[in-house]
C-alpha cells in the first residue's frame, strides 16, 4: 500500500483526468487536520468543563474518587439555555409565490411530506443532542440524504469528525467539506461490496480495498485504537461544490486508505448536503463560539476555591482544645460521655476557628451567580425556581416573565428557526435527486386527523414557486391558561371571530379534518378555476355546491383575473364557469318557486275539499270495539 502523507493536490480534478482520487484526498484530509491540531485540542478542554467521558476526545481518564467536592456551574448553565431551546421544535413550512389553488395544495401536502421525513428519520430522538453539540462546541451538524430503503436519513454527526480548511473557509463559506468517521469493516463491505454501477472501479478492487484497509491509528486517542473487540477502519468523504449552477466540476469521494469506493458528480454549488447550527455567528471562519468556553476560566476558578474551602475545613473543622504545656496529656481525652480527667494549672480550652473567611465564600457565590448572568441566565430559571411574587400569578404573568427571559435569546432561537429551514431544503434536494435517478421517495405524512402516504412526485413543486419558512416563536403565550386567556381577549374585542381560528389557535385536536371540510365547497371552485387559468380540462359545477358561496368566490376569481390581464381566452372560460353557477342558482330558483307553488296549490285544494261526512254514533262505537 502506497504511504499515506500530506498533500496540496486537488483530488477533485484528479478524478477528471481519470486518477484514482484516493491518496489526494486521504492526504488533503491529513494535512488539514494536523494543521487544525488546535481546534481539536479546544474542543478537548470544552468537553472537559462540560465534564463529559474524556477517554473519547483522547484525554487521561480522572480518577473520579480523588477529585474534590465541586459544582459545575458551567454543565448546568448549558442544560438549562438547552431546555429553554428545547422547549420548541419548529418545523419548515412552505410558502408560495403567488400561487393558484392547485400549487397551494400541493404546498400543503409537501409541508406534510416535510413532516413525515422528520419524523421518520426519528428527528426529535437527535435534537436534544444536536443542542447541547451546538452550546458545548460551538457548532452542531447534521448530514441529509437518500439511505438505500429509499427513505430521507437526517443524521448527526459529532463536531470532531468533520475538517475544513482554515485559510478556504475564512470567509464562512468554504468550497470543500471532509468527513472522517469510524465505521464497522462489515458495514462498509455491505454498502460498497457488491456490483454497482454507481460505484467507483470493480467489485473485486473495493472488496480488496475494504478488506486491506489497516486498523486505525488515531493520534488523539490511544484508547480508539483498540481493536481486540471490534474491526472499524477509518472511512474518508470529500466533497467539492459545484463551481456554478451549470459547472460540472463538482465532486463527492468516499475512499479508505487503500482506495477509492465511490467518485461520483455534485450537482449543488451551494450546500454539502449538511445544515451547521451555531448560535451566534463569528467575525471570521467557519465555527461558532462555545459557550463551554466561555465559562471556562470561570468554572476553573469555582473549582479552585471549592478545592481550598474543601481543604481549609479539613484541616481548621471541628472542634479544637487548647491547654498549658505539660498540664495533661492526650491520652486523657476520649469521647465518653462525663469522663473526668485532671490538670494542673490553667484549665484546656475548646475553640472552633474559622476556617475561611466570609469573604471567600461570597466571592465563590459571586463566580456563580456572573456565570449565568453572563449567558443571560436567572438564577431561579437555573434551579427551576419561579420568583416568590409569582408562584400564586396568572397564566398571562408567567408568561410576560417568560418572554422577558426569552428576549435574551433572540438570536438564538432565529438561529435554530434557520437550521430547519436549511434541513428543509436539505430534504428537497436529495429527493429531487433521487428522482432524477428514478428513485421515488416515500413518507409516512400527518394528514387530516390521520396519517397518509405522501410519494415525492405528489408534492413537487418548481422552486421559483415556493419558499421555506419557520414561524416565529408564537407571540401568544407557550402556558396553557396563559394562552387560553389570550385568546378569549382576542375574542372578546371582535379581533377573532371565526370559531375554527379560536379551535385553531388553542390547539384543539382533529381542527385539521374540520377545516378540511368547512372549506370544501370553496376548494372545488379554487381547484376548478387554478385549472382553467392553466387551460386544463376542469369539472363544471353541479348542485351539490353551496351556490352562493360558489358564485361569490367564482365572480371574485374572475374580477381579479381582469385586473391581472389574463389572456382572452381564459377569462372567456372563467366567465362560462361563473354563467353555469348563475344558471345552477336560477335553476334552483325555479325549482323552489315551483315547489312552492305545487305545496301551495295543494294546500288550496286541501281546503276547498268538502269536510267528510261524520259517521251515526252507533257506528263510532262500533268502529272503536273493532279497533
Amino acid at each position: 500500500m502506497p504511504g499515506i502523507t500530506e498533500t496540496t493536490d486537488a483530488w477533485w480534478l484528479l478524478h477528471q483526468q481519470q486518477e484514482d482520487p484516493y491518496l489526494a484526498l486521504v492526504g488533503a484530509v491529513t494535512a488539514i487536520r494536523n494543521e487544525s491540531a488546535y481546534r481539536r485540542q479546544m474542543w478537548q478542554r470544552a468537553a472537559e468543563v462540560y465534564g463529559t467521558d474524556l477517554k473519547m476526545f483522547g484525554m487521561p481518564i480522572k480518577n473520579v474518587w480523588d477529585e474534590r467536592v465541586s459544582f459545575n456551574v458551567a454543565r448546568n448553565a448549558i442544560h438549562t439555555m438547552q431546555a429553554k431551546l428545547a422547549r420548541q421544535m419548529p418545523m419548515p413550512s412552505t410558502v408560495t409565490v403567488g400561487g393558484d389553488f392547485l400549487q397551494r395544495y400541493r404546498a400543503k401536502r409537501l409541508d406534510r411530506f416535510l413532516a413525515g421525513a422528520f419524523y421518520a428519520a426519528e428527528y426529535a430522538k437527535i435534537y436534544s443532542q444536536l443542542l447541547l453539540d451546538v452550546l458545548v462546541f460551538g457548532q452542531a451538524m447534521v448530514k441529509v440524504y437518500v439511505n438505500a430503503d429509499r427513505q430521507v436519513t437526517i443524521e448527526r454527526i459529532p463536531v470532531f469528525d468533520i475538517l475544513v480548511s482554515e485559510p478556504e473557509a475564512r470567509y464562512g463559506t468554504p468550497r470543500c467539506l471532509y468527513h472522517r468517521c469510524y465505521m464497522d469493516r462489515s458495514v462498509v463491505l455491505e454498502a460498497f461490496g457488491d456490483d454497482d454501477p454507481a460505484l467507483f472501479g470493480t467489485r473485486k478492487a473495493r472488496r480488496e480495498a475494504i478488506l486491506d484497509a489497516p486498523k486505525p491509528a488515531d493520534d488523539d486517542s490511544n484508547y480508539l485504537n483498540s481493536s481486540r473487540y471490534s474491526d472499524q477502519i477509518l472511512v474518508y468523504e470529500g466533497v467539492h461544490l459545484a463551481s456554478g449552477a451549470s459547472a460540472k466540476d463538482g465532486l463527492r469521494v468516499i475512499a479508505l486508505q487503500t482506495g477509492t469506493l465511490q467518485a461520483s458528480p455534485w450537482r449543488r454549488s451551494s450546500n454539502f448536503g449538511w445544515a451547521f447550527l451555531r448560535m451566534n455567528a463569528t467575525l471570521a471562519g467557519f465555527y461558532g463560539p462555545s459557550m463551554a468556553l466561555e465559562l471556562a476560566a470561570a468554572q476553573d476558578e469555582y473549582d479552585l476555591l471549592s478545592e481550598k474551602i474543601q481543604m481549609a475545613h479539613n484541616l481548621m473543622g471541628g472542634s479544637h482544645i487548647a491547654v498549658q504545656a505539660g498540664t495533661m496529656t492526650k491520652t486523657k481525652i476520649d469521647n465518653d460521655v462525663g469522663t473526668i480527667f485532671e490538670y494542673e494549672g490553667t484549665p484546656p480550652v475548646v475553640f472552633n476557628p474559622q476556617p475561611v473567611h466570609p469573604d471567600t465564600y461570597a466571592y465563590k457565590d459571586m463566580i456563580a451567580q456572573n456565570m449565568l448572568r453572563y449567558e443571560g441566565i436567572s438564577e431561579l430559571a437555573a434551579q427551576s425556581v419561579l420568583p416568590a411574587g409569582l408562584r400564586q400569578a396568572s397564566g398571562r404573568a408567567l408568561s410576560v416573565y417568560d418572554d422577558m427571559e426569552d428576549s435574551r435569546f433572540r438570536v438564538a432561537h432565529e438561529a435554530v428557526r434557520q437550521f430547519h429551514v436549511d434541513i428543509g431544503w436539505l430534504i428537497i434536494d436529495a429527493c429531487e435527486e433521487a428522482a432524477a435517478d428514478g428513485i421515488e421517495v416515500e413518507v409516512l405524512g400527518p394528514g387530516s386527523g390521520q396519517a397518509e402516504r405522501i410519494n415525492w412526485s405528489q408534492v413537487a413543486l418548481d422552486r421559483k414557486e415556493y419558499t421555506l419558512r419557520c414561524e416565529p416563536i408564537s407571540a401568544l403565550s407557550q402556558t396553557k391558561a396563559a394562552l387560553f386567556q389570550e385568546v378569549l381577549e382576542l375574542v372578546d374585542r371582535k379581533v377573532i371571530t371565526d370559531r375554527r381560528v379560536v379551535a385553531n389557535l388553542l390547539n384543539l385536536a382533529d381542527i385539521d379534518a374540520d377545516r378540511d371540510l368547512e372549506t370544501a365547497d370553496i376548494d372545488v371552485v379554487d381547484k376548478a378555476v387554478s385549472l382553467i387559468l392553466r387551460g386544463e380540462d376542469y369539472p363544471d359545477p353541479d348542485k351539490r355546491l353551496d351556490l352562493a358561496v360558489a358564485y361569490d368566490r367564482a365572480r371574485k376569481h374572475y374580477n381579479k383575473a381582469r385586473v391581472d390581464g389574463v389572456a382572452e381566452d381564459r377569462l372567456i372560460a372563467l366567465d362560462d364557469y361563473v354563467t353555469k353557477i348563475e344558471a345552477l342558482i336560477e335553476q334552483a330558483r325555479q325549482e323552489q318557486q315551483a315547489a312552492a307553488a305545487a305545496a301551495q296549490q295543494a294546500q288550496q285544494e286541501q281546503q276547498a275539499a268538502p269536510p267528510p261526512e261524520e259517521a251515526p254514533p252507533e257506528a263510532q262505537t262500533m268502529e272503536a270495539m273493532n279497533v
